[in-house]
């Protein structure tokens, strides 16, 4: 197994062409993970425009996981964030630093906020 990265500007323009620069390679991928919906549009358009079907010959994910999400056919599979406990955590933290300002020597402060894979039918089983 292998993994190569994309890096692109985060339109739906990049996301076609990196996903058409990923299906042309030598050994295409069985997996695409896109990192913003924009990216993720234009690689199902990539997908679509080289008549790859989902998730027979390919896997797609999202990252962010939107009600539309459910609407594709097969509906795609996302990591989902859950973006209103990141809110309200940045809002603590930054209210705590406005009350309590760090000494220049502190120790950077490390927040973890588990995202969960909601599996779909645009990936296949391995």
């Amino acid at each position: 197994m292998y993994i190569s990265l994309v890096a692109v500007k985060l339109q739906n323009k990049d996301g076609v062409q990196a996903g058409h620069r990923l299906l042309e390679l030598p050994n295409p991928p069985t997996a695409i993970l896109a990192s913003g919906n924009q990216l993720l549009l234009g690689v199902l358009q990539a997908v679509e425009e080289r008549n790859v079907v989902i998730p027979k010959d390919l896997s797609v994910l999202g990252f962010d996981d939107y009600l539309w999400n459910m609407h594709f056919s097969p509906r795609l599979t996302a990591v989902a964030q859950p973006t209103g406990e990141i809110g309200r955590k940045s809002f603590e933290l930054l209210h705590q630093l406005i009350q309590n300002p760090p000494q220049e020597d502190a120790a950077p402060m490390h927040v973890l906020i588990p995202a969960e894979l909601r599996i779909r039918n645009s990936t296949a089983s391995l």
